[in-house]
């Protein structure tokens, strides 16, 4: 399962070089965090998905090194999905949620690759006060 922010060429550049694609993880990270201030999650959330995205090629790579990956790859995670969530973007909740579990998981020390999670399977129900019938 991947999540597609960047434009394949783009990607393709960032991760040509692993410093390259680090300084634009954490650019992003930082642009994001500035709109989501300034402007609101609607602006923020391209550019949380663009740091979540290389994180996790980041990650796949242990750079800088596995510890450090892990953690930025978590804090985009995070950054991504609150920011999904405050615009009730319940699909993209759930795929982020798969795919970090299943990227941490491939992460742990001697870990073998996880299987695919289906969505319904991260335990997402929906936001709070949401009445059962609108669950997905």
């Amino acid at each position: 399962m991947k999540l597609r922010f960047l434009c394949a060429n783009h990607r393709r550049w960032l991760v040509a070089d692993l410093h390259r694609a680090e300084r634009a993880m954490l650019a992003a990270m930082e642009e994001g965090e500035g709109l989501l201030a300034q402007e609101g999650p609607e602006r923020a959330l391209a550019w949380f998905g663009c740091a979540f995205e290389l994180a996790d090629c980041l990650l796949a790579r242990h750079w800088p090194e596995q510890g450090v990956a892990v953690c930025r790859f978590s804090d985009t995670a995070r950054l991504l999905l609150a920011t999904a969530a405050r615009l009730d973007d319940r699909t993209l909740c759930g795929r982020v949620v798969a795919l970090a579990r299943q990227r941490l998981l491939g992460a742990a020390p001697g870990a073998a690759e996880p299987p695919a999670v289906p969505m319904a399977a991260t335990g997402f129900t929906g936001w709070p006060g949401m009445s059962g019938a609108t669950r997905h």
